[in-house]
């Protein structure tokens, strides 16, 4: 219902908008795969945060809540290198170059970190709001 009253709004063919429940990095080999689709942004919105650590390196324990991963090398955490490279590489095939990669976050660290992983990733930062 909500993807047939978006369709409407937008005054979109209702068959140009859906919900897909699948993991990220389906979604952006889908999205790669698709005849006559643009991609414009892709949007990174509230990554996981990482666990609260403290002690030594040695000794390491984790607070709150226990789900959270360890790091952003942790398998479970939510944008890892693999997910940042398909995107960049669904931008170069379908986004005609003029593609951007949204990071959106409230946790500095996960936002600090994901910066450096996108720029190691070949891309590069607009922080001014200009593109």
């Amino acid at each position: 219902r909500y993807a047939t009253a978006l369709a409407r709004r937008w005054q979109l063919p209702q068959s140009s908008v859906g919900f897909v429940q699948c993991g990220a990095e389906e979604a952006l080999a889908a999205a790669r795969s698709v005849a006559d689709v643009e991609v414009k942004w892709i949007l990174i919105n509230f990554p996981t945060h990482f666990a609260v650590q403290s002690g030594s390196t040695e000794t390491i324990s984790s607070s709150g809540n226990s789900h959270l991963p360890q790091s952003f090398e942790s398998s479970d955490f939510m944008a890892n290198q693999k997910m940042l490279e398909d995107a960049r590489q669904c931008l170069l095939e379908v986004g005609g170059h003029h593609g951007h990669l949204l990071v959106q976050s409230n946790v500095e660290d996960v936002a600090v970190t994901l910066r450096a992983m996108a720029e190691q990733n070949g891309w590069e930062p607009v922080t001014d709001g200009s593109s």
